[in-house]
């Protein structure tokens, strides 16, 4: 990367130029030098591999000029750049692309101009450790990735019947891929306005991962970002584990369900036609007979990504279940009377139970009451016992 002398240097040599410029008004130069390691991710369980593979990196650097020029119709504002090359040659293009480009702007005032009484200062908010890092340190972190993501696979009780015991969870094919990629960023700007030139570093550590069960065609998708180092702790691989664990939960068809209720959470970039693709994908697994209730929460946070929770009744497990107490021989259960043994479900002193008719219809009629009454106390903002005295 190019030191931030460089690009200091580089910023004050292109202002000297353009004042010697009689059409220019003001200007306003900018120049960047970005690195970028990348470490690619290939984990397999069952088949030979390196985890992590040899890491990559690249550099970019370049210079762009915001000019004002004077012109007989007035001012004209126009920018251009040229991408590795600091020269004065690279100066020269740069600044002829922002000529060719220049076009009348009547809302034009003039560029920023200092007015603090104390100078404001660029926040250092870069990482010194990934300014300096190295190989050894970025395979490193794409290990933490990839351990994260097995430590979250082998707590899985799922996978652990699947495979028979833990030490058998590599025979169901557990696959991570994905890459961690640094960027480091130093940049110079300084314009005719505000002829001291300010310089910053910034600093990011991104990962996107893929994680998959591939014995039951079950894939997840996590992904983390930090400024700093020591906050990355690999939290993408363990997320895109539990996704894939999660989808091999919905793996097989939702047979015979007779109520599904789901809720998609998206940010503001979720759209209609996303919603309907879930939808469709739930009711194509579930069947007509499904009575399905879906809802749709907007979360800033969410950005570029969509979950989806689901719950569902009547789905079969292929388990056949016996009347309920069926294994209890009757009178034997907590030393009670053969009358009272003989329903399992009955006051216990605290509160009367009963089995009702119709399971599903209870749970929905539930699930409408409390859906009204969360509404209530929201619209109230009080608790449930004050919104019921009232």
């Amino acid at each position: 990367m190019i030191p931030l002398a460089t690009l200091k240097k580089t910023v004050q040599r292109t202002l000297r130029q353009l004042v010697r410029q009689k059409d220019i008004q003001d200007a306003e130069v900018f120049v960047s030098s970005t690195g970028e390691l990348i470490c690619r991710l290939n984990y397999t369980s069952h088949i030979p591999c390196h985890g992590v593979e040899e890491p990559k990196s690249s550099d970019s650097f370049g210079i762009g000029i915001l000019a004002v020029f004077k012109g007989t119709d007035g001012l004209q504002i126009g920018f251009g750049s040229e991408a590795r090359d600091l020269s004065p040659v690279g100066i020269r293009r740069a600044l002829q692309k922002a000529r060719d480009n220049a076009m009348p702007d009547p809302h034009f005032v003039s560029l920023p101009t200092r007015v603090l009484s104390t100078p404001r200062r660029l926040r250092h908010e870069h990482d010194r450790r990934i300014m300096e890092l190295n190989d050894r340190k970025l395979v490193e972190a794409g290990w933490q990735v990839i351990n994260e993501a097995l430590k979250a696979f082998a707590s899985s009780d799922q996978l652990v019947r699947l495979a028979g015991t833990k030490e058998k969870l590599a025979s169901l094919g557990l696959i991570v891929g994905g890459d961690v990629t640094l960027i480091r960023q130093r940049a110079a700007i300084g314009s005719t306005r505000m002829p001291k030139v300010q310089t910053d570093e910034s600093t990011s550590v991104t990962s996107f991962v893929t994680a998959m069960v591939e014995q039951h065609n079950a894939k997840g998708t996590g992904y983390a970002a930090a400024a700093h180092l020591a906050k990355f702790r690999g939290e993408a691989g363990a997320e895109a584990a539990r996704n894939a664990v999660s989808d091999l939960l919905l793996g097989a068809p939702l047979r015979g369900a007779t109520g599904i209720l789901f809720n998609v959470r998206g940010g503001k970039d979720l759209t209609l036609g996303q919603v309907h693709r879930v939808a469709e994908l739930v009711e194509s697994a579930s069947g007509p007979q499904a009575n399905v209730i879906f809802g749709v929460v907007q979360d800033s946070r969410m950005k570029g990504r969509v979950s989806v929770t689901l719950v569902a009744t009547g789905v079969q497990t292929g388990v056949e279940d016996g009347p309920i107490g069926a294994d209890q021989p009757e009178g034997e259960a907590s030393g009670d009377s053969s009358a009272a043994a003989a329903d399992p479900v009955r006051s216990n002193g605290f509160f009367d139970a009963a089995i009702p008719d119709n399971v599903v219809a209870a749970i929905w009629r539930k699930f409408v009451f409390i859906s009204a009454l969360s509404g209530a106390t929201c619209l109230a903002r009080s608790r449930i016992g004050p919104v019921r005295a009232d």
